[in-house]
């Protein structure tokens, strides 16, 4: 259960970085700077579910229900890539606020790609 341990806990940390980037987007009620609210929001829902599908699969019904809710967590983790892009290469975000959080979520990535595979061959066991 030790994997499951980390990946829990990274994906919390992600969920954590997304929410302060998305904090910093929102920007400051009297300050026109970085104040962006259609693509944070996006990578706020995105960004959070990749650790509450995790979280979810820890107690799945079954392999087929821990499988659906891994490939949730990808997908999602794949989606806030393309966020974090986007707001990357709009300007929004710096080269360095870019680079940690990409790490990380290419870390989730790798991480929840070894679960699926791990998983599929259990079910095909």
């Amino acid at each position: 259960m030790r994997g499951e341990k980390v990946l829990t806990e990274k994906s919390f940390d992600f969920a954590t970085k997304i929410v302060k980037l998305c904090k910093l987007l929102g920007g400051d009620e009297r300050s026109a700077e970085r104040k962006e609210l259609v693509m944070s929001k996006q990578l706020l829902r995105s960004g959070t579910c990749v650790g509450a599908s995790i979280r979810e699969g820890t107690v799945a019904e079954s392999n087929n229900d821990f499988i659906h809710k891994m490939s949730v967590s990808l997908k999602e983790c794949k989606k806030s890539m393309y966020w974090i892009e986007l707001l990357h290469t709009t300007g929004y975000m710096t080269d360095d606020e870019f680079a940690s959080i990409q790490q990380d979520a290419e870390k989730l990535i790798k991480m929840l790609t070894k679960v699926l595979a791990d998983a599929t061959k259990k079910g095909l066991k």
